[in-house]
């Protein structure tokens, strides 16, 4: 039961990162047509967009109040990661 959760789950976030890469793909198409030079999108803009696209999605299921504890969760995680990292070693790379 709860691996087909977790393959719905699954095809609905990547349901929601294709509509999210798709409408970009769109809009700087758009833009090119209008005499934009080319443009290739970033790792690192990818990833924000989809995060936002998946944050979105969330909230619009789970409410708004359920996305920005997500968000938070994660923000608070990636904070925290470092100060693990220092603790552990003297700050040389040496444990």
């Amino acid at each position: 039961m709860k691996r087909a959760e977790s393959a719905v789950s699954l095809d609905n976030r990547k349901r929601v990162e294709l509509k999210a890469l798709r409408f970009a793909k769109q809009t700087e198409m758009e833009k090119s047509r209008q005499g934009k030079a080319g443009w290739w999108m970033k790792q690192s803009e990818k990833k924000e967009l989809l995060v936002k696209a998946r944050l979105d999605a969330f909230a619009s299921v789970g409410g708004k109040k359920a996305a920005k504890k997500a968000k938070n969760r994660t923000v608070r995680w990636k904070e925290k990661t470092p100060n693990r990292v220092s603790r552990l070693s003297d700050g040389n790379g040496a444990a």
